[in-house]
Parts: structure tokens; C-alpha cells; sequence
């Protein structure tokens, strides 16, 4: 019997995972991931052997046990990929937004004057606008303030080489490498085939 390999798996098209008819769940597999992680594994494990327990098996049925184990752990890759796009400031740990409304009324007789202030989202200027009613007056104030930065237990420097970390990791190489010591063997040996019996 001739051990599988992975690139066994791989169609004509040069497709496992991303092969058609193969339905892995998650947000990660978006963005053409899946085709990406296809090519990853070929160009760095083709040669690797499955498992003595997968050898049995036809490659349909390998193909369908990792596509399993993916969907067991879709809540782990999609927090990983999802923490890989969101969108922050790398050197700002500290965001927070106050806003008020204050309203003060009176009663006149004959005419009166009111003013009306608000405030910008972005900044803390006002704009004022001037209404002359009779009767009854209403002043209302609109106000919004935003801070932001360093709050300054961890350094800018610190922030900056943890975001430096965070560039290094690779999302795809992860998931390879998840499936590469799930379901292969680390007998990695060009005789591999004539030792099936130590595997």
C-alpha cells in the first residue's frame, strides 16, 4: 500500500480545502483565506504523510475529517482573523466619550430672546444659533467632549513593539499548521513508504 500524502488531496486545479463541493463555516474563510491556506500547505507540507490511522481512509473522508475539526473550532479562527482587521489606534489605550444636554426655560411676558448652542461630534466648539419668541424662552446647550491617548501605565514604546507582534503573526500559517499536527505524522522521510509498519 502506498502511504497519502498530502498533496494526494489536491485536485488537478491544485485545490483541497478550496476544492468545490468542500464547505468549511467561519467569517475567516472570506477574502479568498481558503485558497490561500490551500496553496500554504502544498508549497510547505506536499511531502508530509497522514497519519496511520487517516491511511485507511479515502482521501474524501480525510478531506471531510479536517473540514470537521475546522468547523469544531470556527469560534477560535474567527476570533483570531477577526482581531487580525479590527480597526484601532496602536498607541492609544484610552477612549471615551462624555455628552450632555443642559436646558433652562423661562416665562416672559412681552418678547423675549433665546440662544441655542451645540457642540461639533469631532470637537468642542459651539455653534449658536439666536430665536426671539414671546411668551416663554428655552436655552439648551448641547455638549460633547472626547479624550483619548495614552493613559500612561504602559509606554508608548511598549504599544508600539506589542503592535510590532501582532504584524508578525500569520493568521494562515496558524490554521496550517493546526491542521498539519492534527492529522500528519512527523515521520517526514523520503523510505517513508517501505516503514509503514513503524508509523
Amino acid at each position: 500500500m502506498t502511504m497519502k500524502k498530502i498533496k494526494d488531496l489536491y485536485n488537478l486545479s491544485g485545490k483541497w480545502l478550496s476544492a468545490e463541493g468542500v464547505s468549511i463555516s467561519g467569517e475567516w474563510t472570506s477574502d479568498g483565506n481558503v485558497s490561500v491556506l490551500d496553496n500554504r500547505i502544498f508549497d510547505k507540507f506536499s511531502e508530509k504523510y497522514f497519519a496511520a490511522y487517516l491511511q485507511e481512509l479515502t482521501g474524501a473522508e480525510i478531506t471531510q475529517r479536517v473540514v470537521n475539526y475546522l468547523n469544531s473550532i470556527v469560534y477560535e479562527l474567527d476570533t483570531l482573523y477577526n482581531s487580525t482587521t479590527a480597526e484601532y489606534n496602536p498607541i492609544s489605550n484610552y477612549d471615551m466619550t462624555e455628552s450632555g444636554r443642559d436646558e433652562t426655560r423661562s416665562s416672559a411676558s412681552g418678547d423675549s430672546t433665546s440662544y441655542s448652542t451645540t457642540y461639533d461630534d469631532s470637537s468642542t466648539e459651539r455653534e449658536t444659533g439666536k430665536t426671539s419668541t414671546s411668551g416663554s424662552t428655552a436655552d439648551t446647550i448641547i455638549h460633547s467632549l472626547q479624550r483619548s491617548g495614552n493613559i500612561g501605565i504602559t509606554t508608548s514604546q511598549q504599544m508600539l513593539q506589542s503592535e510590532r507582534d501582532i504584524a508578525k503573526f500569520d493568521f494562515i500559517g496558524y490554521v496550517a499548521e493546526k491542521i498539519i499536527t492534527e492529522y500528519t505524522t512527523s515521520l517526514y522521510h523520503p523510505l517513508a513508504a517501505d516503514l509503514e509498519v513503524l508509523i
